[in-house]
């Protein structure tokens, strides 16, 4: 199936992109921010498309209406003067799964980065869905364990 991708530009998407959001956040069943909060934030992201600088945050969405959507932040790097770009999310809505539309949406985050001569497009992955881990390893992503400096890198987060 073919799916249309695109950064969302439209400030109508952003309630689409707000719920596709939510959604993500109740499967993982994390409260965070409300659906008018992530649509506010949406909308405000999605006014700014014309100015895709580093620390923006794009939505990638497929669809019409949106049924995936890609949350990725375009940033600064100091191994590259180029940047990276990170998936914060990638959600496809459970009816749309298998369709190919977490692939289409991946296939348009890397040509995005690639255009802006990015080093890297980075995520995190949960290993106990490996449903996800699949997609990433058949678009030829791998785990990595960094092991420069002399012992290997983990991620670590503080919940403030």
């Amino acid at each position: 199936m073919q799916h249309d991708t695109r950064v969302a530009s439209q400030p109508h998407e952003a309630e689409q992109i707000a719920r596709c959001i939510r959604n993500y956040l109740d499967s993982l069943e994390i409260e965070g921010a409300s659906t008018s909060d992530l649509r506010d934030l949406a909308a405000v992201q999605i006014a700014g498309s014309d100015d895709i600088a580093f620390g923006r945050m794009l939505f990638f969405v497929a669809g019409a209406p949106i049924h995936g959507v890609a949350v990725v932040r375009y940033l600064d790097s100091l191994f590259s003067p180029t940047g990276y770009c990170f998936v914060d999310v990638l959600w496809v809505e459970p009816s749309e799964r298998g369709s190919g539309a977490g692939r289409a949406l991946m296939k348009a985050v890397e040509r995005f980065a690639r255009d802006r001569g990015c080093r890297s497009v980075e995520l995190h992955a949960n290993e106990d869905n490996p449903r996800a881990t699949g997609l990433y390893e058949s678009l030829g992503y791998s785990p990595r364990n960094d092991s420069y400096g002399g012992g290997i890198q983990q991620y670590f987060r503080l919940y403030l």
